[in-house]
């Protein structure tokens, strides 16, 4: 699709999509992906990387939803209730699932969603296999036709009647998005001129950031140690980093024991000794209160690079989260932990550092203290180093966090600050009160459009039982916020709001049974999640 797409625009040559395409279909396990491929080598600048990004997530949103929607229809829905669904969804700026919608109204049970979900993903599939073998056949010479009907393109061909439906379901859509805003309008006491704004038959932007990338950023090319490095003896392997693997070693004689991260020279490339050296230079900065302490680094005699840090005694977040059994920590342990982190990234960012992939596995649980402190800082960066081309370059390699908590620019390639910290902050609170996540994905690929295009669910949804607070809600909903401006501004203001009484008042409303209450929501799936209409 990315390769018919920007052969279409005119953006690269037929024959430059081609013989990319040929490498990537060669080498299937590497981390680059055709977009990737063309940017890396500089044939794509950094808007048309970004656009074509969006404009492959949104079609492929659009042809999953079609496929769905057929699905439907083989079992009895109408061909209006079809176009009205149609419309329904396609009125937010963060786009409904026509099954999310059906389950709320009671059409569809939730199993009978995933059913239809699993189908329509499998045809997909055997869609996508079908297609790439005809077009390996071929030489991908079938980049050379067209992918969409029209000549121009912009975000507004990227609907379902456009591409997958007549111009008559296009009309009847249409209608029913004007009759559906009309209706929004006066519910909501609109005082403009009914008449005004309301039909359109296309979408803007701001309603079509759906965007996915294709891969990950690697964990590090690492292999086993054993016996020493330089001046540290080896004991054993506790896990892997961006940037190499780590181990409990300690220093020659009685020092104490620390987590060595290694990268072994004959098995790294200049990005990855780039990286590793960059987060030594981070660790440095840092304050040891609230992060892992660099204690020593180097370079051994076999030219294996090492860095030693403070050795920590407890367990992650994530292993307590798994140990609570899916239901969230205790409201007083998990708003203690909330606090003690946006502490800590307040200091990270005071720093001028971006850790850039938070989350339970990479914050550490001092045993016995209950103190937290964010580790594994391979992907970090330095906020002054957010400027140059370079970091484009890097990027567009892989992408750099973890797929359940990158925040939406970072998706999309865009430029980023420290408030891609408090996206995946928003994650992690959301999971230590509910035990979940506040988005849902079955694959990691697919996390990726659940933040572009998900809606995120609410805390009471998760968990009905507990009266959550509307402004608890609130707080959880502006930090995952699609748009960096819409999230608090930095951590220190978040801190003063923890600090103003925040947690006492949810505290107490929850102890009172005071729920936030939630009004008819119609077509908006999570009432405080911002900018949700059209």
């Amino acid at each position: 699709m990315a390769g018919k797409l920007l052969v279409q625009l005119g953006w690269v040559p037929p024959q430059r999509v081609r013989k990319q395409l040929r490498v990537t279909s060669d080498e299937p396990d590497t981390s680059l992906d055709l977009v990737s491929r063309l940017a890396w080598n500089a044939q794509l600048d950094r808007q048309q990387y970004a656009a074509i990004r969006r404009y492959v997530a949104l079609f492929e949103h659009v042809r999953h939803e079609a496929i769905y929607l057929r699905l439907l229809e083989q079992q009895g829905l109408g061909a209006d209730e079809a176009c009205e669904l149609i419309a329904q969804v396609e009125l937010h700026a963060y786009r409904r699932r026509i099954g999310e919608l059906l389950v709320e109204r009671g059409r569809l049970t939730p199993a009978q969603h995933e059913q239809l979900d699993r189908r329509a993903r499998e045809k997909l599939l055997r869609e996508d296999l079908r297609v790439l073998r005809r077009y390996e056949d071929e030489d991908f010479r079938g980049v050379a036709r067209p992918l969409l009907p029209t000549r121009h393109v912009d975000t507004s061909v990227f609907r379902l009647p456009v591409l997958f439906r007549t111009s008559h379901t296009l009309r009847a859509v249409d209608l029913a998005r004007e009759r559906l805003a009309a209706a929004i309008a006066l519910d909501e006491e609109v005082e403009d001129d009914p008449d005004a704004g309301w039909a359109t038959s296309t979408l803007t932007d701001e309603e079509s950031k759906h965007i996915e990338r294709a891969r990950f950023q690697g964990k590090g090319n690492t292999v086993e140690v054993s016996g020493s490095v330089g001046p540290y003896e080896v004991s054993e392997r506790l896990g892997r980093g961006a940037a190499g693997s780590v181990y409990l070693a300690r220093r020659r004689g009685t020092g104490p024991l620390v987590a060595l991260k290694v990268l072994r020279p004959e098995f790294a490339s200049p990005e990855d000794t780039e990286r590793f050296s960059r987060e030594a230079r981070i660790c440095r900065r840092l304050d040891q209160a609230s992060a892992v302490r660099l204690i020593d680094e180097g370079i051994a005699a076999d030219g294996t690079h090492y860095m030693a840090l403070s050795a920590i005694a407890g367990a992650s977040l994530r292993q307590e989260l798994l140990d609570a059994g899916g239901q969230g920590l205790p409201l007083q342990v998990a708003f203690g932990y909330l606090r003690q982190l946006v502490e800590a990234l307040e200091s990270i960012h005071r720093a001028g550092v971006i850790h850039r992939d938070l989350k339970p596995a990479n914050v550490m649980v001092q045993a016995g203290r209950g103190r937290l402190l964010i580790v594994d800082f391979g992907i970090a960066r330095l906020q002054s180093e957010l400027q140059g081309e370079d970091d484009f370059r890097t990027a567009t390699g892989a992408i750099s966090g973890s797929p359940a908590y990158v925040a939406p620019e970072t998706v999309a390639g865009e430029p980023f600050d420290a408030r891609v910290d408090l996206y995946a902050l928003g994650v992690v609170l959301f999971e230590l009160l509910s035990g979940r996540l506040p988005l849902q994905a079955p694959t990691p690929y697919a996390f990726l459009k659940e933040h572009l295009v998900g809606v995120p669910r609410t805390l009471a949804e998760v968990r009905p039982k507990v009266p959550w607070p509307a402004e608890l809600e609130q707080l959880v909903a502006r930090l995952l916020a699609k748009e960096p401006d819409q999230r608090p501004a930095s951590a220190r203001e978040l801190r003063k709001l923890l600090e103003g009484g925040f947690v006492e008042r949810c505290l107490s409303a929850i102890e009172r049974g005071e729920q936030g209450e939630r009004k008819d929501e119609g077509l908006i799936g999570n009432p405080f999640f911002p900018n949700q209409g059209s």
